[in-house]
């Protein structure tokens, strides 16, 4: 994927998380910040994620208990 690209589809994904978790785009953006930038997203989302699987199991050993 080209740069113009990738930038197109971090800017998209930005916008779509709350407004505290997203990230600060500085004034020059090079391939390697997209990456890095992209990465972190993905740590924020499997983070996300693996919370809202850890409380439902909860939830449901609770119910279970």
């Amino acid at each position: 994927m080209d740069v113009d690209k990738q930038f197109a589809l971090l800017q998209k994904i930005n916008s779509l998380l709350p407004k505290t978790s997203r990230l600060s785009m500085p004034s020059l953006i090079t391939d390697d910040y997209i990456r890095t930038a992209l990465d972190k997203i993905d740590e924020y989302l499997l983070d996300k994620k693996r919370t809202l699987i850890d409380r439902k199991l909860n939830v449901m050993y609770d119910t279970l208990a």
